[in-house]
């Protein structure tokens, strides 16, 4: 004990730093540097076996895709490999511990939250593997890593992981753990302590955490099942109401979620879209944290990939599978390492209502606030497309609850669709519309068409602009100026972009032809700041994925980007924090209506609305702190015009 001892001391003396990034709590959230966090981090169990140059590697990755916090195993054994920073007894083991130090000198330096890990006893599954056994033992290795890393504030300890759990030796009694937290108080009083239950917390047991051990925080590990995302914000919800219920509220981390790998009886394989719902609902719930579990692979011979179970060959991001990558894209697009509260930013519906179906087939919206009315426009036909049954129907509302037609436009012969709405220089509300003449199915030819109301009851004439087989999908006003992006659909000819500008919505000039390849079709325009045009298209040969479209004045020269995602119907809208968020129909094993977080390069669903079958085509206006969103859908049946209204939680 007294080489032991004085190893210690020797270490302690080392220690000399100015703790960058402090940890602590304000009611149920947690705070770093005194500023509200959500925990968003990713499973690190084997660090202490991975080289220094993995580990480096692996942070920048993290911090590009906005990861704050990583949960790292002080004692783990696998694969005959002993990583283990104390030994059985609590004691250190020199080297490993040193490794432990510098990880979280690194991770302090970057703003970085660590999770460090204490289990007891040999796992059923682990024979080799020898860890904590007595509450000595524990209470020792309490003391070596809380009195040698004291100076670093950006750690807490999870003093068991799964400590309920009794079929093997991981099991800590709520005496003892009341005992192992007053032992970590005492040694430093604002060090933060949790222990990890294995499953949900029912109502007996998170009264033993909350005020028996008196945990800072609860750390539940939820069920691994295909219905959990879809439990776990009502479960935090219970939570949270059942602590207030008991006078102590904490708040709720999810350190350890499902996984891919994992075995279990019916063989889950969680999606990308899965974890970033569990996620979702997580923070929507009210937790405080979250994080991408991920270990070996329980179906291979090897167990590989390992991914951050064993790090000795392969850094971690070099391990992920496809589906784990695609939920770190999505999750990025909602985190912002330099603005945690930004997390917050969550789109959930507040409310969907059908505001019409009295045609036989309902579709193609647009909907927007004019002399503080709403106005939403659609075609009404026969079926999808086809014949010369289209007309444009053009609804109203003075509160956007109780709708009413203002107007019904026709062209003799002629199917009229894509109606887009949008306000002129001088006041008045632009229809821009596509016309198609068909012999029987088989379209003959299509112009674009415009009409133009002061009131939105009474509609010009509807005049021709463009050429013929040119059709304009939507135009944008900016500066004075219309612009808006037409293509050609002959079935002939090789499908073209051309960007449009005009004075009127009458009379345009051509800009520049649009190297888009792919049929590229439909296109919405927005402007950002500084006068910069951004363009969101549809394209339905080759790969068929959306692109995104950049340029500056006089907008002859653009640097396109392409997305992961085929887009129908695309549409997107700039908010006053300047986030850009766009929506249209997302093809998957069935077509659906999504709301999705634009970038200049990226594009990601996040929300999907109650669609199916035939949908999409968007509306979208930002009014009273909400997103409202026309659309239309088949899921219900008959094809109908749709209204949601969407809140951003933070």
């Amino acid at each position: 004990m007294l080489r032991i001892a004085t190893t210690l001391m020797v270490f302690l003396a080392t220690v000399t730093v100015s703790a960058a990034t402090e940890l602590q709590i304000k009611g149920t959230q947690f705070t770093v540097n005194d500023k509200p966090v959500f925990l968003y981090g990713i499973s690190y169990y084997g660090a202490l076996g991975a080289p220094e140059s993995f580990i480096e590697r692996d942070l920048v990755d993290m911090k590009k895709l906005g990861i704050n916090w990583i949960r790292v195993w002080a004692v783990w054994q696998m694969f005959d490999n002993n990583v283990s920073a104390l030994d059985e007894n609590g004691n250190l083991r020199e080297s490993y511990f040193e490794k432990l130090k510098w990880l979280i000198e690194k991770c302090d330096q970057q703003g970085i939250i660590v999770d460090v890990t204490l289990t007891r006893g040999t796992a059923t599954y682990r024979k080799k593997q020898t860890y904590i056994q007595t509450l000595d033992a524990h209470k020792q290795a309490v003391e070596t890593l809380v009195s040698a890393l004291k100076p670093y504030r950006n750690w807490y300890i999870d003093l068991g992981n799964e400590r309920n759990y009794k079929k093997d030796k991981r099991y800590v009694s709520i005496e003892d753990l009341k005992q192992l937290r007053k032992f970590v108080k005492k040694l430093d009083p604002k060090r933060l302590v949790t222990a990890s239950q294995a499953g949900d917390i029912d109502d007996k047991e998170l009264g033993e955490y909350v005020l028996t051990a008196q945990v800072d925080f609860i750390t539940p590990h939820r069920p691994r099942h295909a219905g959990s995302p879809q439990q776990t914000e009502v479960k935090t919800q219970r939570y949270l109401k059942k602590m207030k219920e008991l006078g102590r509220i904490v708040p709720v981390h999810y350190q350890e979620p499902f996984r891919r790998g994992w075995k279990n009886k019916k063989g889950w394989q969680p999606t990308g879209d899965e974890f970033a719902a569990d996620f979702h609902a997580a923070n929507k719930g009210g937790a405080a944290g979250w994080c991408l579990h991920n270990g070996d692979d329980k179906f291979t011979r090897d167990r590989k990939p390992r991914r951050s179970f064993d790090m000795r060959e392969k850094r971690l991001f070099e391990q992920l599978d496809a589906e784990e990558h695609k939920a770190l894209k999505k999750l990025s697009l909602l985190v912002s390492s330099n603005d945690e509260t930004k997390l917050g930013s969550l789109p959930e519906i507040v409310s969907v209502k059908k505001i019409w179906d009295q045609a036989p087939h309902n579709a193609f919206t647009d909907l927007i606030r004019f002399q503080g009315k709403w106005f939403c426009t659609f075609r009404e036909g026969a079926a999808h497309a086809g014949g010369s049954t289209g007309t444009i129907r053009v609804l109203t509302s003075v509160n956007g609850e109780k709708w009413e037609s203002a107007a019904l436009l026709s062209e003799k012969g002629i199917d009229l669709r894509d109606p887009k709405l949008s306000i002129t220089t001088d006041g008045k509300l632009m229809l821009s519309i596509g016309g198609s003449l068909y012999k029987g199915k088989q379209r003959i030819t299509n112009q674009s068409r415009v009409s133009f109301s002061r009131d939105g009851r009474t509609w010009s004439k509807i005049h021709k602009v463009l050429s013929e087989k040119q059709w304009l999908w939507r135009v944008t006003w900016y500066e004075n100026r219309c612009y808006g992006v037409s293509y050609n659909c002959d079935p002939g000819q090789h499908w073209t972009l051309k960007l449009w500008i005009s004075r009127d919505g009458l009379n345009y000039e051509l800009i520049t032809r649009l190297d888009v390849p792919g049929r590229p079709n439909e296109t919405t325009l927005r402007f950002l700041p500084g006068g910069k045009m951004m363009a969101l298209v549809r394209r339905e040969s080759g790969n068929r994925l959306g692109w995104i479209g950049l340029s500056r004045k006089p907008y002859k020269k653009w640097k396109w980007h392409e997305t992961e995602y085929r887009i129908g119907g695309p549409n997107f809208i700039r908010l006053r924090d300047g986030s850009l968020w766009a929506a249209g129909r997302k093809y998957n094993n069935k077509a659906t209506t999504v709301l999705a977080k634009l970038k200049l390069h990226t594009y990601q669903p996040v929300l999907t609305l109650p669609s199916g079958g035939d949908c999409s085509y968007p509306g979208l206006v930002w009014h009273d702190g909400l997103l409202w969103m026309s659309y239309y859908s088949s899921h219900q049946g008959k094809t109908s015009i749709y209204l949601a209204k969407i809140r951003f939680a933070r």
